[in-house]
């Protein structure tokens, strides 16, 4: 299938965009008003401890103006044909949103807006700096200048905070990019497709785009139906999937009663494989598969004391910690199930195979996610399209007898969950750390660090 990230423009054209940010803060009714916990003590008197509200929108390096905040827009891109100050086919970049809640003391979520005025058509949002996993974005690419509207896109990010987690700063880093060549994946004509979308980025030079952020803070009792929780990290002082920090590395996936079980918050890369010396064939920068079976898979996938050279070094001889190159499908369930979302059902058929559905009593492997809300979720999802060619990563299962095992692929663009062969070569590695809940002792805002 052909991507939109593949980039061709005529050069001929010079399409330039001037970019201004306007920043609106809005607090709901509901969040200016902190609730009262009271506590009885033995002479029968009451007191009220009166929990914080702090709620703040921020943008990374903002600077104050008359109009407000405004946000800076940095763009990452390489192109020197176009002014630093300027967009055009063939830019891309990224701006960041901060919520600041520091001393808040209520579970709450926070709504970003975001609307853009006179924004091109072929202009796309991403939650990734890889452009893989496409912001929801509710367009009117169509301008009608006799009632003077323009074009507009517009944007929602809305997330859950724990209590437990709000004493803290969080930010909402959204990716753009202006294809160089846009591509319509649905147009048999590519050279058709191309002009159309060249004509459709020349209509857009010369405006000016206006964007407008509004942030609504609201406390609530419970995690509301439908609505993402904030990702919590471990950090174990490495740095494995190439961030600017080791803090984002390992998202907590799952937890019970006495352990948290923490995903690599991307696919392995092939290099780190190889400095595990873990015998497993590998393809591109991510993939890997076995020439074997899928025992040999599995054994490789679960031996725990190669997988440990992904901790630091005063880790890898704690016995409480184990280590596997991928996440069980039994895991992945319960962390689905446990966020609300459509609900899974695993269970062993007649052949003593492991199967997965979205209905009661599923007789085979095979899950439909793509429709869900758990899709836009990057704890499941890391990208929502092809990465350097790889289509997903694997997970394992596990039914009544050990010699039985089942290799499960989760593919990422078309969210499906299914089994697939040991040979395989186009499906990456999540590793997971299993550790006790007693060893996550030291949080800053929502990352966690190991007791030393």
């Amino acid at each position: 299938m052909k991507k939109t990230q593949e980039k061709k423009k005529n050069k001929g054209l010079n399409i330039l965009i001037v970019l201004l940010l306007t920043i609106t803060i809005v607090a709901s009714s509901i969040g200016l008003y902190a609730w009262a916990k009271y506590t009885s003590s033995e002479s029968g008197e009451a007191t009220a401890q009166v929990a914080k509200w702090h709620f703040e929108l921020k943008g990374n390096g903002t600077e104050e103006t008359e109009q407000g905040i405004k946000f800076p827009i940095t763009r990452t891109d390489k192109n020197t044909t176009v002014a630093n100050d300027r967009l055009a086919p063939g830019t891309f970049g990224q701006f960041d949103v901060i919520i600041d809640t520091t001393n808040t003391e209520v579970s709450y979520v926070y709504d970003i807006y975001i609307e853009i005025t006179n924004c091109p058509t072929n202009l796309k949002f991403y939650a990734n700096n890889v452009h893989t996993t496409e912001l929801k974005t509710e367009r009117n690419d169509k301008e009608i200048e006799n009632r003077d509207i323009p074009k507009t896109a517009k944007l929602n990010i809305k997330r859950y905070v724990p209590v437990k987690y709000a004493d803290a700063t969080y930010k909402e880093t959204i990716y753009w990019d202006w294809a160089f060549e846009t591509l319509d994946e649905l147009e048999e004509d590519e050279i058709a497709s191309t002009e159309e979308n060249d004509k459709i980025d020349t209509a857009d030079q010369d405006k000016e785009i206006s964007m407008n952020i509004t942030a609504i803070g609201t406390e609530v009792v419970e995690k509301p139906e439908g609505v993402q929780e904030v990702i919590s990290y471990i950090d174990f002082g490495k740095n494995l999937v190439g961030t600017e920090s080791t803090s984002d590395d390992w998202e907590i996936f799952y937890q019970d009663d006495d352990n948290v079980y923490a995903i690599l918050a991307d696919y392995l890369p092939n290099s780190e494989l190889k400095n595990l010396n873990i015998d497993l064939e590998s393809e591109g920068n991510f993939c890997v598969y076995s020439n074997i079976s899928e025992i040999d898979f599995i054994n490789k996938m679960t031996d725990n004391t190669k997988w440990k050279g992904l901790l630091p070094e005063n880790l890898k001889s704690n016995n409480d910690i184990t280590v596997t190159g991928t996440v069980d499908i039994n895991t992945f369930v319960k962390s689905w199930n446990d966020n609300g979302y459509e609900k899974l059902y695993t269970c062993l058929n007649e052949s003593n195979e492991y199967c997965v559905g979205n209905i009661q009593n599923p007789t085979q492997c095979n899950a439909g996610l793509i429709n869900t809300d758990g899709y836009e979720n990057i704890l499941y999802f890391p990208h929502t399209s092809y990465y350097n060619d790889c289509r997903g990563y694997w997970m394992s299962s596990e039914g009544a007898h050990r010699e039985h095992v089942e290799l499960i692929r989760i593919e990422s663009e078309i969210g499906n969950v299914s089994v697939n062969s040991f040979k395989f070569k186009s499906f990456g590695l999540r590793p997971m750390v299993k550790l006790p809940s007693s060893m996550l002792t030291k949080k800053v805002g929502n990352v966690w660090k190991i007791l030393d």
